[in-house]
C-alpha cells in the first residue's frame, strides 16, 4: 500500500499512523534558528518493486503532481533515501542512480535489515555462457573429431525424432559450449533430480511472471485456445495479453491442460 507524507508550514498534514521521527524527517522537515520551516513535498513507495533498495526509498512526486491520488513511477522527480536523508536522481526506468547510491553507501545496513550475510555477487549464467569461448580461445577439434561428433548428433537426432532446427537451438549451443570448455568429466542427472530442477526452474519463472504482471498490468485479455498433438490428444491452452504504460505488448502462457 502507498503512503502519501504530505508536509507544510504547520508540519505533518496527513500520513501513516505513528509515524516516527525519521519518518517526518524523511519528508523534508528542516529546522532552522528563529522559526520552522518545511520544504513541502509529496513522498510515495515504488510500485511493484522487485529490488530491496526500494525498501528504504521513497520516490518525490513531481510539484505539479502532489494532490494526484494514485502516483506512479513516472510521476516522481527524484528519489529519496531514508537512511541518510538526501535525495538521488531518479527517472522512469532507470534506477541505476538508486542502486549505485545504496550500494556504496548503505550495503551493510540493508544487510542488517534484511538479516541477510552480505555475499559474493555471482556471474549471470546467460553472461557467463557468451563469454566461454573467447575466454577459453579454444582449438578448433580435429577432423576425426568432428566426424564422430556429427555421426552420435545424427544418431541421436533420428532414434529420438528430434528436429533439424535443433542445431540452431541458443539454449542447446550453450550446453555445447559448456562441455567445450570443461577440463572434467561431467556426469548427467538421473530423471529424478532432472524433473526437481526442472520444477524448481518453473517455480522461480512462475514468481518472476507474477512479478512482472503485478508491476505492469492494469487491463487485460484472456485468450483460449484448443490443439492437439501428434497422437490426437487434446489440450487447451490460457493466455494473459495487454498492453505497458509504454504501449509494450505482452503476453504469457497461463495455463496449458488436457481436454
Amino acid at each position: 500500500m502507498k503512503k502519501h507524507l504530505k508536509m507544510s508550514e504547520e508540519g505533518i498534514v496527513s500520513g501513516s499512523t505513528g509515524d516516527t521521527e525519521e519518518q517526518q524527517q524523511a519528508n523534508g522537515q528542516q529546522q532552522k534558528e528563529g522559526g520552522r520551516k518545511y520544504e513541502s513535498h509529496v513522498l510515495f513507495d515504488m510500485k511493484g518493486r522487485s529490488r530491496r533498495e526500494w525498501k528504504y526509498v521513497r520516490l518525490v512526486a513531481k510539484e505539479e503532481l502532489r494532490t494526484k491520488k494514485d502516483l506512479k513511477s513516472s510521476d516522481a522527480s527524484k528519489a529519496y533515501c531514508t537512511f541518510c536523508t538526501t535525495y538521488i536522481t531518479y527517472t522512469k526506468g532507470n534506477g541505476n542512480s538508486v542502486y549505485r547510491h545504496m550500494e556504496k553507501y548503505h550495503k551493510i545496513e540493508m544487510d542488517q535489515a534484511d538479516d541477510v550475510k552480505p555475499s559474493k555477487k555471482q556471474k549471470p549464467l546467460d553472461g557467463h555462457f557468451s563469454n566461454i569461448v573467447k575466454e577459453q580461445n579454444l582449438r578448433l577439434a580435429s577432423r576425426d573429431d568432428r566426424l564422430l561428433g556429427d555421426a552420435l548428433l545424427v544418431k541421436w537426432k533420428s532414434e529420438s525424432l528430434r528436429p533439424f532446427r535443433i542445431v540452431e537451438d541458443s539454449g542447446f549451443q550453450k550446453f555445447c559450449v559448456f562441455f567445450n570448455q570443461l577440463r572434467s568429466r561431467y556426469e548427467l542427472p538421473s530423471r529424478t533430480k532432472h524433473r526437481k530442477q526442472m520444477m524448481k526452474l518453473a517455480e522461480c519463472v512462475m514468481n518472476g511472471v507474477t512479478e512482472t504482471i503485478n508491476m505492469e498490468m492494469t487491463y487485460y485479455s484472456l485468450a483460449f485456445d484448443i490443439w492437439s498433438c501428434r497422437v490426437m490428444q487434446s489440450f487447451m491452452a490460457v493466455t494473459l495479453h495487454y498492453l505497458t504504460e509504454d504501449f509494450e505488448v505482452k503476453y504469457f502462457v497461463i495455463e496449458v491442460t488436457p481436454m
